[in-house]
């Protein structure tokens, strides 16, 4: 899962690179429309994203600078990692410490 996790966040690094090239040096006429408005709905979702599992999650989770800038830049991506390293590992721990006193 972790390599599908960086092969996903390549591509989207990808997109990201193009849409930005495309603000630097606009592609063709009917080409640099298309990625502007790709590029506004992909920050527009990723803003969102960002802002409602920081909202969602500020009790259980506290997320950090990185953590938001990387769920702006990768999205769903980054939220998966950052449930695989942080909740994962945690919930595996509670588990542990249940059996233990049982």
């Amino acid at each position: 899962m972790n390599a599908g996790i960086i092969i996903a966040k390549a591509v989207i690094a990808v997109v990201w690179g193009v849409l930005i090239y495309n603000l630097i040096a606009p592609f063709h006429y009917p080409l640099n429309l298309v990625l502007y408005i790709i590029m506004g709905f992909l920050l527009f979702t990723h803003i969102l994203q960002t802002v409602i599992f920081s909202a969602a999650f500020s009790k259980q989770l506290k997320l950090t600078l990185g953590d938001k800038l990387s769920i702006l830049v990768f999205g769903v991506c980054a939220l998966i990692d950052i449930r695989n390293k942080r909740v994962i590992p945690e919930v595996e721990k509670g588990k542990d410490t249940s059996e233990e006193q049982v």
